[in-house]
């Protein structure tokens, strides 16, 4: 079901279940994968269903490792869905108990799902370190196992682990190019690969590779069905047209991912591809759009989020500058920096000081902009990112 069209697949296994008697061994195995490839399939309503079916037929007080995935797939669904109702430590909790009962088992298979839950919890804390480590367990579990989609979503977080935290670009590149060509014959762990990269390369400086790299990916994409990777594939699109500043192409890709993520309800998702949509609207000159999206993010994303709540004061920091509150825009910029200054995103800790920078030159404070702009310069020479690095250095040079 991961090599192909994962709508056909939940098929099957619908029927499958259908077909199977209540409560039966094969019944409830059957449900549990039905749940995976009606997630995968963007259908996560569905995918409720069929959990809420698995825990139903199962014993109550049961234990085992099928009731255990079942719970793991049940509170990362209600996550998927309503971030902001489970906080990071009780997601984390349920994350370590699934891994406990499947290690103790010696279940591989349900094991590299769960340092993948694991190493989600570590993104939404902002700890690149401890995703990376989780991830690279999930990883070679995966691989052992055969656990094809626990290997596309692990190998995708190594991925983000080593593009936000401290490992310079030209190392995490090295590193996803070797891993790429290991997982030879595996094209949807590949191309999720290939993203990644394409982001890694257009900050690196090299925008044909990096856009080559987007259009490989989502070739695979549209030919396995996996709509909710295609809309991956539109969020990376928009990055690299940032990147191009080229902000109205990237706004309205950007238009295209967070309506995907609204109609499936997937909030989780929708929350980080609004931001990307306000910074887009923001570069586009749309102030007042830009800070109403990036309000409602600030209404609905769950407060232990890191990254989000960085990206949405950055945002409305510069659309309060832009009104001329400098007070408010100030203290906005400030809390973002100091949130990422508590993680080990060191992009993350660049970009909140080149967006402060930017408050700064609205309210009339060069000199202050300019300091900003250095410390965000350091940084992102520090992550080996020379297209941000040198757009710093073009602004220090211009004064803008």
């Amino acid at each position: 079901a991961s090599r192909g069209d994962v709508g056909t697949a939940a098929e099957l296994l619908d029927r499958a279940a259908r077909l199977s008697p209540r409560g039966a061994p094969a019944r409830l195995e059957i449900l549990a994968d039905l749940h995976d490839a009606l997630l995968y399939a963007g259908h996560a309503d569905a995918a409720g269903v069929a959990v809420a079916e698995l825990l139903a037929e199962l014993d109550p007080d049961g234990g085992g490792t099928l009731a255990e995935r079942a719970r793991l797939q049940q509170v990362l669904l209600r996550f998927l869905v309503d971030p902001g109702a489970i906080p990071a430590e009780d997601l984390r909790a349920r994350t370590d108990r699934a891994l406990e009962a499947f290690a103790a088992a010696g279940d591989e298979r349900d094991l590299a799902t769960a340092h993948w839950a694991r190493s989600l919890v570590a993104w939404l804390e902002g700890d690149a370190a401890a995703m990376q480590t989780h991830a690279e367990l999930g990883l070679e579990l995966a691989r052992r196992s055969g656990n094809r989609r626990a290997l596309t979503d692990a190998a995708a977080s190594l991925a983000n682990a080593l593009m936000r935290g401290p490992v310079r670009l030209d190392e995490a590149e090295a590193r996803l190019q070797a891993l790429v060509a290991e997982l030879e014959g595996d094209r949807l762990s590949q191309a999720a690969l290939r993203l990644d990269l394409s982001v890694i390369r257009s900050l690196r400086g090299f925008p044909k590779e990096a856009r080559a790299e987007a259009d490989r990916a989502q070739e695979v994409f549209r030919d396995l069905g996996q709509r909710r990777w295609l809309a991956r594939c539109s969020d990376i699109l928009a990055d690299l047209a940032m990147e191009e500043e080229d902000a109205p192409r990237a706004a309205e890709l950007g238009r295209s991912v967070h309506a995907f993520f609204l109609e499936q309800g997937d909030a989780a998702n929708a929350l980080p591809a609004a931001m990307s949509l306000a910074a887009a609207l923001l570069e586009a000159g749309r102030t007042d759009e830009a800070d109403a999206l990036a309000a409602d993010v600030e209404r609905e994303a769950p407060v232990d989020d890191l990254e989000t709540q960085v990206e949405w004061r950055l945002v409305r920091a510069r659309a309060a500058a832009h009104r001329g509150e400098a007070d408010r825009a100030s203290a906005l910029a400030q809390e973002a920096i100091d949130l990422a200054d508590g993680t080990d995103f060191l992009l993350m800790q660049a970009d909140a000081r080149a967006n402060f920078a930017e408050v700064l030159r609205a309210l009339g404070r060069d000199a202050e902009a300019g300091a900003l702009r250095r410390e965000a310069a350091e940084r992102y020479v520090r992550k080996g990112a020379a297209a941000r690095a040198e757009r710093m250095e073009r602004e220090l040079t211009s004064g803008a």
